[in-house]
């Protein structure tokens, strides 16, 4: 481990790397370490994994470092049976009945295309202390609205602050879910991922507003 950011640029790299979906293997790991400690890159094909099988994936392997041992993995139902007796119990919620977006499709953002002009993903990052995290969770609760729907307004607001074209536009966001809950086991690593649509309107409001907005559209899918 060169710096303390050297994870950036590893990820940078492996995220550039297409899988083999013939021959694999479809998740790789590298390891950067210094006298420091070390940090860890994971990635991994999405037929294998998703997001939240990797965080089992990190909490399995953080298991076995504190010398526990794990048992075998039991192989599950398939997603679809599951999915099929979920609904048997359950009605599904009525469809989201959101405004459609009309205008005309925006040029991609110039100031992100200049940065990746080998059209390759560019990763930075920033670290939220536990103060910090505190403290957004607090704020969260107050305006009752939660952590994830802040994240995505503040997203949107980031979005037409490098895109003036955009300014005054509503924007339509892809919430990933984790459906596991709802299926009954919470130790896949399969995909079980459902994906709500939510739009973040013209920002004429603040963005607590935005992030109650987003949090009571995306709701229906999370029932």
């Amino acid at each position: 481990r060169s710096s303390a950011v050297a994870w950036q640029r590893v990820m940078e790299a492996e995220i550039a790397e297409p899988f083999d979906l013939a021959s694999g293997p479809l998740l790789r790991a590298v390891i950067l370490e210094d006298d420091e400690g070390c940090d860890l890159v994971i990635v991994a094909s999405h037929v294998v994994v998703d997001g939240m099988g990797v965080l089992a994936l990190v909490r399995e392997l953080l298991r076995v470092l504190a010398g526990e041992s794990l048992d075998a993995l039991n192989l599950p139902a398939p997603a679809e049976e599951r999915a099929k007796n979920v609904r048997a119990l359950n009605s599904l919620p009525p469809a989201l009945n959101v405004t459609e977006y009309a205008a005309e499709p925006q040029p991609r953002d110039r100031t992100y295309a200049a940065r990746n002009r080998k059209g390759k993903c560019a990763i930075d990052a920033i670290r939220l202390s536990p103060e910090q995290s505190a403290r957004l969770l607090s704020f969260a609760r107050r305006e009752q609205t939660t952590i994830g729907a802040l994240l995505m307004a503040a997203a949107a607001s980031a979005v037409r602050d490098l895109s003036p074209e955009l300014r005054d536009a509503d924007l339509r966001l892809t919430a990933a879910l984790d459906a596991r809950p709802y299926l009954g086991n919470e130790e896949d690593f399969v995909l079980s991922i459902i994906s709500p649509r939510a739009v973040a309107m013209d920002p004429a409001g603040k963005l607590p507003a935005c992030a109650r907005a987003l949090k009571s559209q995306i709701a229906p899918a999370q029932s």
